[in-house]
């Protein structure tokens, strides 16, 4: 009689492990379906209206060790912020292009040394580039400028001498790669239900 008990107790335990394997592998199949139905599809749609412009974009669910077998660069990145990658909550990439291109017309000539010339400036780096063209009744000015902002929040965990548990705190790091961009302000808002 006890004989069966056990082989009972062994079987319950047997059905509640397999459903739990079951449980986490449904879930990863959702997972990896929706990260792949994200980057097959067009993961990002541009809507403008008179002067606002949005980029929606799906999100990418991966865990640390795809992170560093599929996005090297990315987590390299989280490394030279001083961030563990175990403490790295998201990431976020974006980057943007600023252009003007305008025409200006002078209703007065300018000096006489520009009267029947031609003045024109160009300059160019990795992230900057002008180019003028300056006339006696007109200027024409492009200007443009590339900048991508990289974005972790992490997770700040409790330290007492080597010792570091649970978290302190969920702070937001933003850098950028154009030197000549300075990051003005920024905020983390977490929404919570």
């Amino acid at each position: 009689m006890k004989t069966h008990h056990y082989i009972i107790a062994l079987l319950l335990f047997l059905l509640f492990f397999s459903l739990a394997t079951l449980r986490r592998t449904m879930r990863e199949n959702i997972r990896l379906e929706s990260n792949y139905t994200t980057l097959v599809t067009e993961n990002s749609t541009l809507r403008t209206t008179l002067s606002v412009r949005e980029l929606s974009v799906a999100r990418l669910r991966m865990t640390v060790g795809e992170l560093e077998e599929l996005r090297n660069e990315d987590a390299e990145r989280v490394r030279e912020m001083g961030i563990k990658l175990r403490h790295a909550q998201s990431l976020t990439l974006l980057s943007t292009i600023q252009r003007l291109d305008t025409l200006v017309t002078h209703t007065q000539p300018h000096a006489p040394l520009l009267s029947d010339s031609l003045c024109r400036l160009r300059w160019r780096d990795s992230w900057v580039s002008l180019a003028a063209e300056i006339r006696p009744t007109e200027s024409h000015i492009e200007f443009s400028s590339r900048d991508t902002l990289f974005q972790v929040v992490r997770r700040v965990p409790h330290r007492w001498w080597i010792f570091s548990w649970g978290t302190k705190a969920i702070r937001q790091e933003i850098r950028s790669s154009n030197p000549h961009t300075r990051l003005v302000y920024a905020e983390y808002i977490e929404i919570e239900r």
